[in-house]
């Protein structure tokens, strides 16, 4: 499903557009910048833009095609984590890159795909980094930023219906899982350490997705109602 909103600067009001579990959703932002929220996300903006600068705030995770126009700089805030009491902004002129910030992640990160961003406390010039294409910037729990290079397909292959996974542990994965076909996940039993790798269609019935998983034999599933039971 796509949005599209024009700027109308009469009278500014502030929209938010969430998406459910198993839910995607495309936005057109007034000034044309292109928005992808991924499940269980959201996305606070105005109707109109402030002159010299484009501010919006999301949860959860969203991919960013910015329209360029140097002379508003465009902040995308993250606020409200439970690990990032401050909250963390990226800053940008015109680009595309993508921000995770689910608040049942240990970390907020921001991806770069082209162009140029600033990552972290922007009022503080030793608190921010700045990426340049191909990197992404972590924000751990002690304020520490950490840079690295990352497979840009595995990043942003949800916008076109993926989950890939490269040595991935699978509390992480069923986080994904969960968002994606809105169910519940526990954990029964001592799960030895795996990682897992693989692309699966995030369009697939979920049944065959934890069959895949389960023919590794390192880890198997009971599913009852809307619940997955993890199981070695």
């Amino acid at each position: 499903e796509e949005l599209s909103s024009v700027e109308q600067h009469s009278v500014v009001e502030y929209h938010t557009l969430t998406t459910p579990r198993g839910g995607q959703f495309k936005l057109v932002l007034p000034d044309g910048s292109r928005v992808w929220l991924n499940a269980e996300s959201s996305i606070r903006f105005p109707s109109a833009f402030a002159i010299e600068e484009r501010r919006v705030e999301v949860r959860g995770e969203a991919y960013f095609e910015v329209a360029h126009q140097p002379e508003r700089p465009f902040f995308v805030a993250m606020k409200d984590h439970p690990g990032f009491p401050e909250g963390m902004e990226v800053e940008v002129l015109g680009t595309h890159f993508n921000v995770m910030a689910y608040q049942d992640e240990q970390m907020i990160a921001t991806t770069l795909i082209e162009g140029s961003v600033k990552f972290g406390h922007l009022n503080d010039v030793s608190g921010f980094a700045v990426l340049t294409p191909g990197q992404q910037a972590l924000a751990l729990e002690n304020n520490k930023l950490e840079i690295n290079k990352v497979d840009l397909f595995e990043v942003t292959a949800w916008r076109d219906g993926y989950f890939v996974f490269n040595d991935e542990d699978i509390e992480s994965i069923m986080r994904k899982l969960a968002r994606w076909y809105n169910v519940d996940v526990t954990y029964s039993g001592n799960l030895t350490y795996r990682a897992f790798s693989g692309m699966i269609s995030r369009y697939e019935n979920i049944s065959r997705a934890l069959e895949k998983f389960e023919l590794t034999g390192a880890v198997s599933f009971d599913v009852k109602d809307n619940t997955i039971t993890v199981k070695p």
